[in-house]
């Protein structure tokens, strides 16, 4: 998850520079950062169900998919703030991947360990 929301902030970072390079090679990298963050949001519907406890779990997924739609629904309004060559868009999109990436780097690994079933299971780990 961390690897596919750096590649995507990268990707669509790159973006900027990329302007006045041929159209192959913006689309190129525009489908590398469409595909990374396709990529963050399918695991983000079975990551988590690892970290949040049994009692809170459903609750969580409702918010995250709350959270998800939402993003989705005003991701296409961002175009309206600039058209290319603006680079508003392009910052718009890069910075939440890059804080994405860095906010999820800190969350525990689960490999291995059992599902929390308490909130105190949850604390203990950080």
């Amino acid at each position: 998850m961390v690897l596919s929301f750096s590649v995507g902030g990268v990707a669509c970072g790159l973006m900027i520079f990329l302007q006045k390079a041929p159209a192959g090679a913006r689309t190129v990298m525009a489908m590398i950062g469409k595909t990374a963050i396709t990529s963050a949001f399918s695991i983000v519907y079975v990551w988590p169900l690892e970290l949040f406890p049994t009692a809170l779990r459903s609750g969580a997924m409702g918010i995250q998919s709350f959270s998800s739609r939402v993003g989705a629904i005003i991701a296409p309004l961002v175009l309206l703030m600039g058209q290319p060559p603006s680079p508003v868009p392009y910052i718009v999109f890069t910075l939440p991947a890059i804080l994405a990436a860095i906010l999820t780097a800190r969350l525990p690994e689960t490999r291995g360990l059992p599902m929390p079933d308490s909130l105190a299971e949850i604390t203990s780990s950080y």
